[in-house]
């Protein structure tokens, strides 16, 4: 994690560097509006990003966002045995995102994802199990974990905005914007314990995984995103 945090950094010095160099050249041109931080709530959790103004309708911006959270138990059925399902939702990662400026306050959003969408599935019995003159207690069956991940971490990304992530005239701004991300497909991942070790190499999990990348758009993410920024550096007018 810190690798990637400096790798940001170093990414953004020739980036400021460029348009502090462009703000002297011009003397103050519309060419250049600055340097914005900004909050975003979104799908894939929240965060933020830092976002540079090198021509009227070219921004650049770098972003982190993230969603972890634990969802109370669900009951399951299965030929007449109940179980316990519980969902842990993981999404979020790194973004590098482009915004080309239209009228009308519209833009088009186009980048990367290096993504870290990981949801997963706690299975348990929730009562006792016989099997021939066996019973089994939960703990003695132990726990099937199904997890969901995607096929490449780096996604494309393209989206559709409406505001500014760099406010023009002010030092506050607005934006509203959905997208979607594409990680190849997704892939599910299957590990137990105690009774439920002999599902990790699962062949109907198997076929799953060939049924999902024969679909393109099956790692499809939708990105629906709410965002305020503040410009610290540059012109107002």
């Amino acid at each position: 994690m810190k690798k990637i945090k400096y790798l940001v950094f170093a990414l953004l010095i020739p980036v400021i560097s460029m348009a502090q160099t462009s703000s002297g050249e011009s003397g103050g041109s519309r060419n250049y509006f600055g340097i914005a931080v900004g909050a975003n709530a979104t799908t894939n959790g929240l965060g933020g990003d830092i976002a540079v103004s090198l021509l009227k309708w070219l921004d650049v911006r770098v972003g982190y966002e993230k969603l972890e959270m634990s969802m109370s138990p669900m009951n399951l059925s299965l030929s007449g045995q109940d179980f316990t399902l519980t969902p842990t939702i993981r999404t979020g990662g790194w973004s590098a995102i482009a915004d080309i400026n239209l009228l009308g306050g519209l833009y088009v959003a186009g980048g990367a994802y290096l993504t870290s969408f990981n949801p997963s599935f706690k299975i348990m019995s929730a009562n006792p199990m016989t099997i021939g003159a066996i019973t089994y207690t939960p703990n003695d069956m132990g726990e099937l974990d199904l997890a969901i991940k995607p096929q490449n971490k780096l996604a494309p990304y393209v989206g559709l905005g409406f505001g500014t992530n760099i406010p023009r005239n002010h030092r506050f701004s607005m934006n509203f914007e959905i997208g979607a991300y594409n990680m190849g497909s997704y892939v599910v991942e299957t590990s137990g314990t105690n009774l439920f070790a002999g599902n990790s190499d699962n062949e109907s999990i198997t076929q799953l995984n060939k049924m999902l990348k024969g679909f393109s758009w099956s790692g499809m993410y939708p990105v629906i995103k709410l965002g305020i920024s503040y410009k610290f550096f540059g012109s107002t007018k």
